[in-house]
């Protein structure tokens, strides 16, 4: 897990370097950051901090025998996000780990001004329920001049539904009101599954997923002051052979600013910047 952590720093240095910018003597925060591999692996390259913040809440809606509604059951979560931080930090010396914080907070919830020079996120924008408010918290929490760089996963891919939501139907999950992913799962339970299963699989696809397209996203960006150096869809181009005009259809028809852009795309890397 370091080394992958490692690579993935190294090649958003790359990516950052091409418009004059460094994580060595950055303030950083990661967003999303779990286990806090990603902190460790830029307080390595020089960093001079890295901030981590998680929601436990987010496992516990997907956990069986768990409620969100209860304080004890978020708190166990916590103390897992504790832990494993402890563990991956036995990757990296006293001097990195010095340089590494970490906050159960919401980019929701974020309240810092001009702080940092990079905020950064890897598989987190999909599940931000309102990115319009995260990158509203991002650009008052960067210093002049800041960037932030996410790599996603969007709820339009064909996998965007996550394990708990993806469907044996191609794009099924995108191409069901939530009455009808309710029903679905209630019909195609798999076997030996927990009695609390579809609750599991609602709440993920109700509350951890939102529903935000490429053309969405670049408005959000905007509309929050911010300059998009870089927009980059990971595309597959393979996967127009299984878009027929029904699945098209049914899609846009529950969201109107879908595109195939939207349907063909594993990833979508962007790198933005804040006005000096």
């Amino acid at each position: 897990a370091a080394v992958d952590a490692a690579k993935t720093q190294v090649n958003a240095e790359r990516l950052l370097n091409n418009y004059g910018y460094t994580i060595r003597n950055s303030n950083i925060m990661d967003v999303g950051c779990y286990a806090g591999i990603q902190c460790y692996a830029a307080a390595e390259l020089g960093a001079k901090s890295a901030k981590g913040i998680d929601i436990p809440e987010y496992f516990t809606l997907q956990t069986t025998g768990k409620n969100i509604n209860k304080n004890e059951d978020i708190k166990e979560h916590s103390n897992l996000y504790t832990q494993k931080r402890k563990e991956a930090s036995a990757a990296f010396s006293p001097g990195v780990i010095s340089k590494v914080s970490f906050e159960d907070l919401s980019i929701h919830d974020l309240n810092e001004k001009e702080k940092y020079d990079i905020i950064f996120s890897w598989e987190t924008l999909e599940h931000v329920i309102d990115n319009n408010k995260g990158f509203k918290n991002i650009y008052n929490a960067l210093a002049p001049g800041g960037l932030s760089l996410h790599t996603y996963n969007p709820f339009f891919s064909i996998t965007g539904g996550h394990s708990l939501c993806t469907t044996n139907a191609p794009w099924g999950h995108a191409r069901m009101t939530i009455n009808d992913f309710k029903k679905y799962t209630e019909e195609n339970l798999p076997k030996d599954v927990p009695s609390d299963f579809t609750e599991i699989s609602l709440n993920f696809f109700t509350k951890n997923l939102n529903r935000m397209t490429q053309h969405d996203l670049k408005r959000i960006i905007i509309e929050n002051g911010f300059e998009i150096l870089e927009f980059i869809p990971h595309v597959k181009y393979n996967l127009m052979d299984n878009i027929t005009n029904e699945i098209y259809y049914q899609i846009k028809q529950l969201y109107p600013t879908v595109q195939l852009i939207d349907l063909i795309c594993d990833y979508v890397t962007i790198l933005v910047k804040k006005p000096e």
